[in-house]
């Protein structure tokens, strides 16, 4: 059939040279058409883009009369480029279609549909045209999008190097702690060793004393005995007029004692009903209360305290000299602390340092992050005027469009076949069905996306619920932390409530040595009164023995048994002294066991002291340390407070937004029904437009009613391009504002769980608060009267260092596992990144596709447009010969036979023609079926597009929307956060001016205390100095007097010894003068016979030696009577002359007896010539 077509075009161009003549109206009036055509095409067409477009406007406007100049004009669109191949190789068709509907000489016809389809390949171009600078413009965005998440990227690295660098100066806050705490280890060994030092110089001096007491002991025996008993008489006299005014005292203060227990347990009575009566009041009333009542048993204590210690001072002579050794190396020490602390200050002024270096690299960061985030701003008003300036350019071009459309609706009017209008429709429905096909195809791709995207986020929120979890579990650790501090906190309190109890039961052992000591005191006072007692029995001992020396000399005159009398009185004599002897020794043995026992007492009792004293300074620290727990636990609590005040007013303004984002989501969806609606609507109009169309098509409704359907169908369809693009940015704004919804619930959630957090910690604080004021109501009355309380500083500030530390290892675990859950969010992000990739490379190979398809449409379109030629040029060729045949009728007859042989050849060819026509028409029948499937598919789909539409609606919101809110609540979070910290400073300022003028008070009071404590010391040192100087007075009397005792005994034991000596000199004298009176007695019987005279002087000289030898006669010559009288005179003499004669100025070894002895016998041999 086709060769034969292209033969019958080959016969009517061989023919057309007879037939110019009747063409040439024909072709006048078509190329005044054509000019019309042509002027139209200037007025209409806006200034194209492409090259294809000005080739068909050069062609049209250079060949002005002929149709293939048309034909040459089509074939150079054919030429063009691809993209307007597309809209240029439509009018071949349709002058295919319009020539084979319409008569041929319908040359308006042909004009009106070339405009028609001129104004369709504008649209698309101006269609496509949009197309890309949407993409350029999205790519543009995206590259923005990149660039800012380049940015929030670097900003995160730089924060997590800010966070490593707060890391190591943390961690080199911990070494130098380390190093403090090493130091104070140190400075504990150099105490220890100091104070064994210490005890060892206190030894020697101990011994250096001794031997200086011993040495003084030594030279202080050259004192008289004379002084000494006299001194030793008024002294115990002395002491007992002390032993009478203490007993005195001792029953006073026994009474004072009693009556003050009496108003003590009166008092006691008191506190306890008052207390009953009071249970209803707040603890801090209570506690005051306890203060007070405290402060008034401490003072009267201390007021007894005062009087025991004024009334006991001189019973403590020793103690207070130990007790003022202690006191100046406790003022070594307190200076050696003070040098310390000022170490510690050095050490806290560099923290400080470091701490003010770290808070300017902080700001530093803050501003490096204001100063980026204000670059961020600036760039996106920048995007943002872009933004406006393009947005003004599409309503001009928009304006553009619509004065087009006016220009293109005036062009509209003069169409009139409705066989065109109907192809036109069959066209715009296969395109749309195409449209629909692939709108269907990218749904379901981004439904599938979406889905994935739901399924990464569901996985997401499963690891940030695993996340919330540990962080949960580790929230409940360090709760589960405090718990065990406060169980440590309760054991301390307990055992400082037994070193309390300990100290009291210690306070009670030492009354108890004390009143030892009195008990031991009242002994020796006893046993002095006693060597008192024992002293007279020496005297008057001494003064018996003076008598019984004088028997002695009276019984020598006797005879020999009164010389055994005087032996046996001179052995009980001699017994009763050595009986003395032994009680004197016994008691001085006592003397020396009980010494011995006082002085282990009293060690004992400083050994004691030393260790209350160290539990006393180690309940001080403990007690500082805990008041240190307590103020750091205020500061803890107080700013607990502020940041429950803050999250507070965080989680309101967060309602508050809510609820605003909640009304925008109601307005959103508000807004999307309406625009559902206005999109039903429309797909309403489009449908009855088809109907109309489909009538127009049965009943041939005229060309005007059609070109209006037409207008309205376009209308309609730039209503709905207009409604998708508006669904689509809603839906991209609807899921920007839910995902921002999400956010904020987490973080509303998140802010809950910190509330409940601080509620419970800061009940946990409170109640710890009120243990802490009840542990320091107990412990007030011992902090008074400590005075080393700032010793403990440096431990409690160690063990709070280490604790510091370790929460800040919890706090760089907390770091790590929030630079963890970054770390995953970025990952997340990158998966997003990808999958948007991929979406990208799908939308590309889409693009690619609908390119291969284009081009496969320009393949069918070609073939088409050759058809169309062909058909169109064979229906030329029969309508000139036609016209020929009609002339040739005319003027030849002959010739109707051969035409009418041609024409049935024609009719054969049409009759062939029309059954081609009749098959089309079958198969547009069953496109139009396959049409209506696909418009139901496209309803369908339509309404799976509105529901999606609406979920979208309702849970997304617009990107810009929830930028201005995070921007709002940055700022509100910035201020909050100034307000807060300029809070927290001036808190801290008040705090700060609080503690100093407290170290004020406290350093005035305690050097009020220094310099009372100063002027007592020195007013007890004045005191001890004299009450030692006297004890040394009376020791070294006391030494003296035994000295010369023992002196005046071994003197007497040796004139003993020498009187016995001296009886036997006498007695072997007598024996001498019994033999010369026998010798005289012979001479005197020799010279009897003599001379009478001579006998009568020997008679005379041998009565007075008989008188003289002769021990038991009681003569009374004046020989005997002289000798005794000298005797009694020598002997008065000697016995008077020792107590007199000794004095300081003799030497120990020269002895009285001696020269009593020397001189007795010089006076012997002068008087007597022995």
């Amino acid at each position: 059939m086709w060769g034969n077509l292209w033969a019958e075009a080959e016969l009517a161009e061989a023919k057309q040279v007879r037939r110019e003549r009747m063409l040439s109206a024909g072709s006048g009036s078509f190329s005044l058409s054509e000019d019309d055509f042509d002027g139209h095409l200037s007025r209409g067409r806006p200034t194209s883009r492409r090259s294809g477009t000005t080739a068909v406007n050069g062609g049209s406007s250079r060949h002005h009369g002929d149709y293939t100049g048309v034909d040459a004009d089509l074939d150079l669109s054919v030429s063009t480029d691809t993209e307007m191949e597309d809209v240029v190789d439509q009018s071949p068709l349709a002058n295919m279609r319009i020539t084979s509907q319409s008569p041929l000489n319908d040359s308006s016809t042909l004009l009106k549909l070339n405009q028609r389809l001129q104004e369709v390949s504008r649209q698309l171009e101006r269609e496509k045209a949009g197309r890309e600078e949407g993409q350029v413009k999205v790519r543009s965005l995206e590259s923005e999008r990149n660039d800012l998440k380049r940015r929030l990227d670097t900003a995160n690295r730089e924060k997590s190097n800010l966070d490593t660098i707060k890391i190591d100066l943390e961690g080199e806050i911990r070494k130098l702690k380390y190093q403090l705490g090493e130091e104070q280890e140190r400075r504990k060994t150099a105490d220890t060793v100091l104070n064994k030092t210490k005890e060892q110089l206190a030894k020697k001096e101990t011994q250096y004393s001794q031997e200086v007491e011993n040495k003084q002991k030594s030279e202080l025996t050259i004192r008289g005995l004379q002084i000494e008993l006299r001194s030793t008489q008024s002294q115990v006299k002395a002491l007992e007029e002390e032993r009478d005014e203490a007993r005195r005292l001792l029953s006073a203060e026994k009474q004072a004692r009693q009556s003050q227990e009496e108003h003590h347990n009166e008092q006691m009575q008191q506190l306890k009903n008052e207390e009953i009566s009071k249970l209803s009041v707040d603890r801090q009333s209570e506690a005051l209360n306890k203060l007070e009542s405290a402060d008034d048993t401490r003072r009267s204590v201390s007021d007894h305290n005062e009087k025991l210690k004024s009334e006991l001072m001189h019973l403590k002579i020793e103690l207070e000299r130990q007790r003022t050794r202690y006191r100046d190396e406790y003022g070594l020490l307190h200076s050696e602390n003070e040098e310390l602390n000022n170490k510690i200050e050095e050490l806290k002024n560099e923290i400080n340092r470091v701490k003010v270096a770290r808070r300017t690299e902080k700001r530093m960061s803050e501003e490096a992050l204001a100063h980026s985030h204000a670059m961020f701003n600036n760039q996106l008003a920048q995007v943002k005027s872009q933004n406006a300036v393009l947005t003004a350019d599409l309503d001009k071009e928009r304006s553009q469009k619509d004065r087009l459309t006016a220009e293109l609706d005036s062009l509209k009017q003069r169409l009139q076949s409705a066989s065109q209008e109907l192809e036109k429709g069959h066209l715009a429905r296969n395109e749309l069905e195409r449209a629909s096909q692939h709108e269907r195809d990218e749904l379901k791709r981004a439904i599938d996306h979406k889905e994935a995207e739901l399924s990464a986020l569901r996985e997401n929120k499963r690891g940030l619920g695993q996340q919330l979890g540990t962080a949960e579990s580790r929230i409940k650790g360090l709760e589960h932390e405090i718990q065990m501090t406060q169980a440590s906190l309760n054991e301390k309190n307990n055992q400082l409530n037994n070193l309390q109890r300990d100290l009291d039961q210690r306070r009670g052992n030492l009354e108890t040595l004390e009143q030892r000591v009195l008990q031991e005191r009242d002994n020796s006072t006893k046993l002095k009164a006693k060597l008192e007692t024992a002293n007279e029995k020496i005297a008057g001992l001494q003064n018996e023995s003076l008598l019984l020396k004088q028997q002695a000399e009276e019984s020598k005159f006797g005879g020999r048994p009164g010389s055994r009398g005087a032996g046996g009185e001179q052995d009980r004599l001699q017994g009763m002294l050595d009986r003395m002897k032994d009680e004197n020794q016994r008691l001085k043995d006592s003397l020396e066991e009980k010494n011995k026992s006082l002085t282990d007492t009293v060690n004992m009792m400083r050994e004691e002291m030393r260790s209350q004293d160290m539990n006393r300074s180690s309940s001080n620290m403990e007690y500082q340390r805990m008041q240190q727990e307590l103020s750091d636990a205020m500061k803890r609590v107080s700013l607990a407070e502020a940041a429950l005040e803050g999250v507070k007013k965080a989680k309101d303004g967060l309602e508050i937004e809510k609820n605003a984002l909640q009304g925008e989501i109601e307005r959103l969806k508000s807004k999307v029904m309406g625009l559902e609606e206005q999109r039903h609507d429309s797909q309403t109009k489009i449908r009855e437009l088809q109907d109309h169309a489909k009538e127009m098509e049965r009943h041939s409704v005229d060309p005007q009613r059609k070109a209006e359907l037409e207008t309205s169908v376009q209308k309609l369809q730039m209503e709905k391009a207009q409604l998708d693009a508006t669904l689509k940015h809603e839906q991209t704004r609807a899921e920007m504002m839910q995902k921002d919804l999400e956010d904020s619930h987490k973080v509303r959630s998140s802010l809950e769980a910190l509330v409940a957090n601080l509620k419970t910690s800061n009940v946990h604080l409170e109640d710890k608060l009120s243990e802490e004021a009840a542990n320091r109501s107990l412990f007030a009355r011992d902090a008074e009267d400590s005075r080393a309380l700032w010793e403990s500083e440096v431990k409690s500030r160690s063990k709070l260092g280490l604790r510091i530390a370790q929460l800040e290892r919890e706090k760089a675990e907390a770091h790590t596992g929030v630079d963890e859950e970054k770390r995953r969010i970025k990952r997340m992000a990158e998966l997003k990144k990808m999958s948007e990739e991929k979406m990208h490379e799908e939308m590309q190979r889409n693009t690619r596709l609908q390119e291969d398809l284009a081009t496969a449409r320009m393949q069918l379109r070609g073939a088409k447009k050759k058809l169309k030629e062909f058909m169109s040029g064979d229906w030329g060729q029969e309508r000139k010969a036609l016209q020929g045949t009609i002339e040739t009728l005319r003027k030849q007859v002959g010739e109707v036979r051969g035409q009418l042989e041609q024409e049935e050849q024609m009719r054969a060819k049409a009759d062939m023609l029309n059954r081609q026509l009749q098959n089309d028409m079958t198969s547009y029948k069953t496109m139009e079926k396959e049409v209506q499937r696909f418009e139901k598919l496209k309803e369908q789909i339509e309404d799976e597009f509105i529901k999606y539409k609406q979920h979208v609606d309702s849970n997304f919101v617009d990107k810009s929307y929830i930028d201005n809110y995070k921007k709002q609540l940055e700022a509100q979070s910035r201020t909050e956060l100034n307000s807060k910290l300029q809070q927290v400073n001036e808190y801290l300022e008040g705090q700060a001016q609080a503690r100093n003028k407290l170290d004020k008070l406290r350093d005035s009071n305690d050097e009020k205390i220094r310099s009372e404590y100063e002027q007592s010391m020195n007013g007890l040192k004045g005191e001890l100095a004299r009450l030692r100087s006297s004890l040394n007075d009376s020791l070294t009397q006391r030494e003296t007097v035994i000295a010369e005792k023992d002196r005046f005994m071994e003197k007497y034991n040796e004139a003993i010894k020498k009187a016995e000596r001296l009886n036997s000199q006498l007695e072997k004298e007598r024996e001498r003068n019994t033999e010369s009176v026998t010798k005289l007695t012979v001479e005197r019987q020799k010279l009897q016979d003599v001379s009478s005279g001579l006998l009568n002087t020997s008679m005379g000289g041998t009565l007075h030696i008989s008188s003289l030898m002769n021990n038991s006669t009681d003569g009374e010559d004046a020989l005997t009577r002289k000798v005794r009288q000298e005797l009694d005179r020598s002997i008065a003499h000697h016995m008077s002359r020792p107590p007199t004669s000794l004095g300081p100025s003799r030497s120990r070894r020269e002895s009285p007896m001696k020269d009593n002895d020397s001189a007795y016998l010089n006076s012997l041999r002068r008087n007597y010539f022995v």
